[in-house]
């Protein structure tokens, strides 16, 4: 295509002068270009240009137009198509030439002054009125804005103790405070359970999934609460079959390394420790005992469901002799025996009448039928008079069990925490009952580190 000039009469082509397009914007501009050009359009309307129409250089001054409204070349105005109003083109070009010269001049001297004004130390201004409270503004706009600074430093502490809290393991978090320790693992603080762990890491079974802190919270978890395989293994993120592994090797062994918890005391600390209550009515007792029962899910084996029925009980259970020091303190725990098994058979056969010594005193059950075993051992058993056969029991034998009956509450209290472990207070598995013998031991050993009973 072509390119013309739009101006009237002018009849450059391309190739002779340069073209500029008709501006769209800024409107003013766009106005002033079509008043200079001068063409109407159909039926003596206003012309409006196309995007086709194109002013020469030939119209402008300096030959190209200019983007400065100060400049003549702004708007075209030379051989408009009809009487030249400015035929002074070039003297009005010097002329913005001059007055560009003036204001670079103008410019100059302000920076000199400028510059000048700097080197001439400032005339003392008067106090102004106000001046206290812009320095009162200015020094609240800085603690505030220290304030900012020590909330946005709060929050990215904030945002990453979360962080930290989420990723924190269940071995971490169960054990994170005193009770969670005890609700957890039947431990009373959290310093006694980081001790139980050093003393025993050495006998703990070893795992390349879980750290030895995870193998005994595995123990203990299960000794305490009594949960489900599956519920240790998720909780600890580890598989089933390696939770079994680490009870059946790991209680065994920790029975073994915390056994020393659970002793007979000698007689020089019995005396020393005694509570006030003993000292009057029984001086030389060294033990109350009782026996307490487990239940256990019925044997397959008729031989095994029979030892174990306990008549009391109408129940499979297997059978535990425990007896407490003065002080609540369990001093000895019998290996497991048959729930048909009497108390006076667990007695003889379970090696406590070894622990007895000559003058010794024993406070147990009307069921504990064991006075002349106790006396080949020189010691004295003490128990509630029986009623049968009388009618009534005179005033001396009411005001004995009265007295029996307030110091042997203790080994019920001792028996209720032992039984706190929910693995004792409910349905043991039978292939638990195997490792009975050591969870009791360990139960008790925990409970010995529990605060005393007796005061």
């Amino acid at each position: 295509m072509v390119l013309s000039c739009c101006v009237i009469n002018c009849t450059s082509r391309f190739g002779q002068y340069s073209f500029y397009r008709v501006p769209k914007k800024p409107l003013e501009k766009r106005k002033l270009w079509v008043e200079a050009i001068k063409r109407e359009g159909e039926n003596g309307s206003v012309w409006e240009p196309s995007d086709y129409d194109r002013v020469c250089s030939r119209h402008f001054i300096t030959g190209q137009k200019s983007n400065d409204q100060e400049n003549p070349d702004y708007v075209p105005s030379l051989h408009m198509g009809t009487i030249d109003m400015h035929t002074d083109g070039p003297q009005r070009f010097a002329r913005y030439e001059r007055y560009q010269k003036r204001d670079d001049d103008r410019k100059t001297a302000a920076v000199a002054l400028q510059e000048l004004s700097l080197n001439v130390p400032p005339t003392p201004e008067k106090p102004s009125v106000h001046d206290n409270c812009i320095k009162t503004i200015a020094s609240l706009r800085l603690e505030n804005q220290q304030l900012y600074t020590e909330l946005n430093r709060l929050q990215v502490e904030n945002t990453h103790l979360k962080t930290e809290l989420l990723n924190l393991k269940f071995e971490d978090s169960a054990v994170a405070t005193d009770s969670k320790t005890t609700f957890y693992t039947g431990i009373p603080s959290k310093a006694l359970f980081m001790w139980v762990l050093s003393f025993c890491t050495t006998v703990l079974p070893s795992s390349r999934v879980v750290s030895p802190k995870g193998v005994l919270l595995c123990l203990l978890i299960k000794l305490r609460l009594n949960l489900h395989l599956e519920d240790i293994a998720f909780r600890l993120n580890i598989s089933k079959t390696t939770v079994s592994d680490i009870l059946n090797q790991g209680l065994p062994a920790l029975a073994k390394k915390l056994n020393f918890l659970v002793q007979w005391p000698d007689k020089d600390s019995l005396i020393k420790n005694m509570p006030v209550i003993f000292k009057k009515t029984y001086p030389r007792c060294v033990s109350i005992i009782d026996c307490f029962e487990v239940f256990i899910n019925r044997p397959g084996h008729l031989t095994a469901r029979a030892q174990t029925w306990s008549n009391y009980k109408h129940h499979n259970t297997i059978k535990f002799l425990v007896s407490i020091t003065p002080t609540g303190a369990i001093s000895y725990v019998s290996r497991a025996f048959g729930g048909r098994t009497s108390d006076k058979v667990i007695t003889q056969r379970s090696g406590y009448l070894d622990k007895l010594e000559h003058s010794d005193q024993v406070l147990a059950d009307r069921g504990f039928l064991i006075s002349e075993e106790l006396a080949s051992h020189g010691a004295t058993l003490i128990i509630p008079a029986f009623t049968r056969g009388k009618s009534q029991l005179s005033a001396k034998e009411i005001e004995l069990t009265r007295q029996i009956a307030h110091v042997r509450i203790h080994v019920e209290r001792a028996i209720e925490r032992v039984k706190n472990f929910n693995i004792l207070s409910t349905n043991m598995n039978l292939h638990l009952v195997p490792h009975s013998d050591s969870i009791v031991t360990i139960c008790s050993c925990i409970c010995n580190l529990q605060p005393a009973l007796v005061s």
